[in-house]
């Protein structure tokens, strides 16, 4: 059962646009479980795979820029002119870090000694829980954390209820990201 019903309210209209359901206790109690096994399932995938998937996923958020400029419009009260264009800068970081991905992520050489490979491994840890409070640097950290394959459960705001899903399904469901249940 639902602890509380969260209404977003168009800050251009003063009127409600989506409600919905808040989390139940269970929910809440399941994510870290989600969370694992998601992270359990990533860490089997290399990065050449983690990158393709963040690809297709900027493909097709740049593609939907117009669509999600709108949500962004109607449920911040931002004006339209701006808000496809933090879409358009989302996809610019992530195009970043798809770039720096690959040297970053490598190993670290260590001091060399004669019968000895020293070097420091960059290996994930589990779920970390970071609370940011907007949706477009938590697709930045989404991103992030699938080529380093940490899993990061994303809280949004009651603000943006329609965008974060839709944004969160773009970039894992229909990139093609298997479902890790």
């Amino acid at each position: 059962m639902s602890v509380e019903k969260i209404t977003t309210i168009s800050p251009i209209t003063n009127k409600p646009i989506l409600t919905r359901n808040g989390l139940s206790d269970a929910d809440i109690q399941a994510i870290p479980e989600t969370a694992t096994r998601a992270f359990k399932f990533f860490r089997r995938t290399s990065l050449a795979e983690r990158q393709q998937i963040i690809k297709k996923a900027l493909k097709l958020l740049d593609e939907r820029q117009d669509a999600l400029g709108k949500e962004l419009t109607e449920q911040m009260g931002r004006p339209i002119a701006y808000t496809p264009k933090e879409v358009t800068t989302a996809v610019m970081r992530g195009e970043y870090l798809l770039k720096i991905s690959d040297e970053t992520l490598k190993d670290t050489p260590g001091e060399a000694e004669k019968g000895f490979k020293r070097y420091v491994r960059k290996v994930p840890l589990g779920p970390v829980l970071i609370l940011f409070p907007w949706n477009v640097r938590q697709l930045c950290l989404a991103y992030e954390s699938l080529l380093t394959t940490q899993t990061v459960p994303l809280p949004h705001t009651h603000q943006l209820s329609r965008t974060c899903y839709p944004v969160w399904k773009l970039s894992y469901l229909e990139a093609i990201a298997p479902d890790p249940n």
